[in-house]
Parts: C-alpha cells; sequence; structure tokens
C-alpha cells in the first residue's frame, strides 16, 4: 500500500487532509501501553499472546525470521461487569476544541496565562507568538528542536499539527484582546476566556459541518432546523475511529511545501517532520499553513505515501527502521475486534445484490486471494479503502455513511453545539466567518482564497484581499450576548457569561462498537 508518485486530488488542499487530523485529535484518543511488544507471550495480555508476530516487515524473506514491527494492544476498559476486551477514550468526544484547552481542568490551568483570558504563549525571534515550551516532555520532539505545550499531547507529531494547534491558540488570544477592550471588561480574566473559548469552540464546529464535511460529501440534512436531543449518544463508535476516519491517512502527501515570502519554496521530507519542530521554529506557521493551502491533498484510496507506508515516525537518520501505518491501521481493527466488512455490508447496502459493484474491476478477485470467500473475513479497513468514489464524495460509500452517522451524532448530541447555545444573529456572525477569516487574523498575508481547505480556482473559490474582501472584524454585540436556553429538551444554561469546562458526562466513555465475536 505504499506509492510515492503523485496522484493529486483536483478538490481538495493539503490543509484539508491535516485539519482532519486536528479535528481527530479533539474527539479521538485511544491510549496504547507503554509497552515494547516482540512477540513473546508476555504483557498480560497486552500483547497478542495468540500471535508471535502480530505484524511482520513484509521485505524479510519467508525462508528466514521475520522481523515483526511493535505492536501493543489498545487500553481495555476495566471492570467487573466487563466480559468482552473494549477500548477507552481518554479525552471528550465532543468537537470542543479540547485540542487546544485541554480535556481536563489541570491541563486547561496549565495552559492558561490566567490573565485577561489569555492563552499562554512564548514569542520567537520574528515577534511572533508561538506555543509555550514544554521541557518536561518524554517525546522524542525533546532532541528535535524542543517540544512545544498544548491541549493535546500530540501536538509535536509534524509541522503541520503544529501549525494548526498555533494558530487557533492565536486566534483565541486574539479574540481575548478584543473582548478586554470592551467597555467593563478590565480585570475579568475568567468572562474574557470563557467568552473567547465559547466563541472559538463555536467557530471550530461552523468550519467543520460548512467547511471540512462538504468537501467528503457529507452535508447533513435539515442542518438548519437541529435541535439537541439527549437521546442520542455523541460518543465515538469504534468503526469510525479505528476505519472509517482514518481514510484520512492516504491523502497524505511525501512531503510539506513552504512557502517562503522572499524566496522560492521548499519541500521538506515528511518523515523529516516527525516529532521534530526545528522546521516550526525556523520557517514560521505563515509559511507551513500557506504551503498547506498552496498544495493538493493525494486523492483517497489504497496507497500511502512512502514515510508513512514504511518509515512511520522513523527519525530520518535511522536507515533501518521501519513501521507500516497501513499495516498498523488493520491490526488496530483486530485489536479492537470490528466486525468484518459483510455486517458494514448488509447495514448500508441493502439494495446492492453483491459487494463486486462497490470495487474498481479487479479489487474483489484481489480481497478473495487473501481474505477467501467470506466477507465477514475481509478487514474493515482494507475494503473500505478500496471502495469506489463517486463524483460527490472522494469516499466509498461504506465509510461515507460511517463518517456521517457519527458527525450527525456530535451534532445532534451535544447540547453546546454552536446552533443550540447562541442566538439566531449570533449563529448568523458565526456563520458569516470562514477559516480564511482566522488566516488572514493571525498570519502575515495579504490575500488568500476563501475557502481555504478547497483548491483555488477562478469560478467559485478566487484568490480574495484579507483587507476588505475577507471577513476579520468580529461583531461581539451579537457574539456574546447571554447565550440561549440549551433547548426545551435539555438542561438549561445561566445566563451569564458561559463558562465553558470539559464535558464530563462523557469523559473516559468506552467507545462503542460492533464486535467481530465473542473472543475478548
Amino acid at each position: 500500500m505504499t506509492d510515492d508518485e503523485p496522484n493529486d486530488s483536483a478538490e481538495t488542499t493539503s490543509l484539508q487532509t491535516y485539519f482532519g487530523q486536528f479535528l481527530d485529535h479533539d474527539i479521538t484518543l485511544t491510549e496504547n501501553a507503554e509497552l515494547h511488544c516482540d512477540g513473546a507471550d508476555t504483557c498480560d495480555n497486552t500483547c497478542f499472546e495468540d500471535l508471535k508476530c502480530a505484524i511482520y516487515d513484509k521485505s524479510t524473506p519467508n525462508t528466514s525470521p521475520r522481523k515483526c514491527y511493535s505492536f501493543t494492544r489498545s487500553t481495555r476498559s476495566c471492570t467487573s461487569t466487563v466480559t468482552l476486551r473494549r477500548q477507552l477514550n481518554s479525552i471528550t468526544s465532543f468537537i470542543d476544541g479540547s485540542q487546544i484547552y485541554g480535556s481536563d481542568d489541570t491541563l486547561s490551568g496549565l495552559l492558561r496565562e490566567h490573565k485577561n483570558g489569555l492563552l499562554k504563549v512564548k514569542t520567537n525571534k520574528r515577534n511572533e507568538d508561538m506555543l509555550p515550551e514544554n521541557p518536561s516532555s518524554a517525546h522524542p520532539c525533546k532532541d528535535r528542536g524542543g517540544c512545544f505545550f498544548a491541549g493535546d499531547a500530540r501536538s509535536n507529531e509534524h509541522i503541520a499539527l503544529t501549525s494548526l494547534h498555533t494558530l487557533f491558540v492565536r486566534e483565541h488570544n486574539k479574540i481575548a484582546r478584543e473582548l478586554l477592550a470592551r467597555p467593563g471588561m478590565a480585570n475579568e480574566d475568567q468572562k474574557i476566556f470563557s467568552e473567547a473559548r465559547r466563541i472559538v469552540g463555536a467557530l471550530l464546529q461552523n468550519f467543520v459541518y460548512k467547511e471540512y464535511l462538504p468537501l467528503l460529501g457529507v452535508e447533513l440534512q435539515d442542518f438548519d432546523k437541529y435541535t439537541y436531543s439527549p437521546n442520542v449518544d455523541p460518543s465515538i463508535v469504534l468503526e469510525f475511529n479505528t476505519a472509517a476516519y482514518r481514510f484520512g491517512h492516504s491523502q497524505v502527501k511525501h512531503s510539506f511545501k513552504i512557502k517562503h515570502a522572499n524566496k522560492p519554496a521548499e519541500y521538506i521530507p515528511l518523515r523529516r517532520t516527525f516529532f521534530n519542530t526545528t522546521d516550526v521554529r525556523n520557517s514560521g506557521i505563515t509559511a507551513i499553513l500557506t504551503g498547506l493551502v498552496d498544495e493538493s491533498s493525494e486523492v483517497v484510496d489504497t496507497k500511502f505515501a512512502e514515510d508513512l507506508g514504511e518509515h512511520l515516525f522513523i527519525p530520518e537518520d535511522d536507515p533501518h527502521g521501519k513501521q507500516n501505518l497501513a499495516a498498523l491501521n488493520i491490526q488496530r481493527g483486530r485489536d479492537h475486534n470490528l466486525a468484518g466488512y459483510q455486517s458494514y455490508f448488509e447495514r448500508y447496502h441493502h439494495n446492492v445484490p453483491d459487494y463486486d459493484s462497490l470495487f474498481p474491476s479487479g479489487v474483489p478477485d484481489k480481497l478473495r486471494d487473501v481474505y477467501g470467500s467470506n466477507m465477514d473475513s475481509i478487514d474493515l479497513f482494507a475494503a473500505g479503502m478500496a471502495e469506489k468514489s463517486y463524483s460527490t464524495t472522494p469516499l466509498g460509500p461504506t465509510f461515507r455513511n460511517i463518517i456521517e452517522e457519527q458527525f450527525a451524532k456530535l451534532r445532534d448530541g451535544d447540547r453546546f453545539f454552536y446552533r443550540n447555545h447562541f442566538s439566531d444573529e449570533a449563529i448568523k456572525e458565526i456563520e458569516s466567518i470562514h477559516f480564511s477569516s482566522i488566516f488572514c487574523r493571525n498570519l502575515k498575508i495579504s490575500k488568500i482564497q476563501k475557502y481555504v481547505m478547497k483548491k483555488r480556482n477562478n469560478v467559485d473559490n478566487h484568490e480574495l484581499n484579507c483587507d476588505g474582501q475577507i471577513k476579520t472584524s468580529y461583531d461581539y454585540d451579537k457574539l456574546i450576548q447571554p447565550p440561549i436556553p440549551v433547548s426545551s429538551h435539555g438542561p438549561k444554561l445561566h445566563t451569564g457569561p458561559q463558562q465553558l469546562q470539559p464535558r464530563h458526562d462523557n469523559y473516559h466513555k468506552d467507545f462503542n462498537f460492533h464486535p467481530r465475536n465473542g473472543n475478548n
């Protein structure tokens, strides 16, 4: 599943790919045990005891001892009533900006200045606000430029994630400073912080549902008529987290385009950026984020960039290190006991006579060669990635349906969703703000297209001036009005400034799942 030959999307930018990952880190985190498994029967069921080599290096000859990739099982839910192995989501499953603010009060407090509603930053040599330093981090970034500190521990994974984290922290602080300038806001740290967080959370939800999901062909019906329902479970389902939402791995390009202001663009190999913050520090986030906007993503297919398919998180100076993301995804599905492909075929494709018609020519025969004739033996990730896409979506129908269902639940089951939580005029103000707005407000740019996750074109997404053509000022008279009651079906909010805390009603909740069989 590796191929370094480019296969550019005609519709989406690389920003869409990495915004998807940034969003994923807001809603899912499955912890793994801090162990190294070499196939031995150890680790108290943390390694696969019945598999001496869960994943092996395909370059190892069959006649020699197989070289195994390290693989540990996801942390399980341990209670007296649990009989099947269940996985935990370690963060809030809501789209609430937890990757910016943290998923618990302790982390949130550490990220704050506790003055004027601001989040902590560190100013660099170009007088730009960057994320604060994290000298105590045990991540590999400690020796590769130094680690930044953010609301999610994965913020140093590569330069695109670090840049997006920095962008949203800057936006929070810009809003906080604008609120501070309003009458009566002096010495109101908590009020300013809460209002700024509430606005940033609403903007994030707006970008997800109005700009990101439509590019996947996911447009929820009756979006403007939404009402909160306490009967909708907004927790993350395993088939979303463990298979469908991993489609973005195939969109990753083998390099990052760094769009410098005063010299030609350069291309940095993906592998060089794994847990390495040097290029963020040297180039700044403007050059990185505008490079993502300027570059196409890859199409969704079964091909992965070589640095993901062979060298995931392996340092550039390690010539022998190997780790295969596609193999890890398949094995993770088995670890999480996902149902086979047939279960999802039966759920979503009642009117399809056989599964051959969902795939490009030749693919069903390849699946049968690997898995045999039993459809329920086929791993969901492998089949979902191989399905044909259609003109309205880059995804195959099974993954598109899983993703649509999940995001409908994240909206309908969230009593703090912005359309349930703001007045009508505030909603109009929020939806008049585009992702490009926070680019113009926080980066050193003068022009950009309106929809930054969509490829620039001369029809409906041409380049616009930040000054006058893209909205860069917010109407706080509308945005900071007292929030409306959440809904007639759910709990009421007080009418003072809303202090958003992590939604502990869904914190550390088990993932929902449909098991493949009765094994743990």
